[in-house]
């Protein structure tokens, strides 16, 4: 994977990751 292509998958895997958050509050 790219560096940019790994970015993208952070930012899926924490906005992922903020909305589960969300959901459980």
């Amino acid at each position: 994977l790219g560096g940019e292509v790994g970015d993208e998958f952070l930012k899926l895997e924490f906005l992922d990751s903020l909305f589960t958050y969300l959901h459980i509050i």
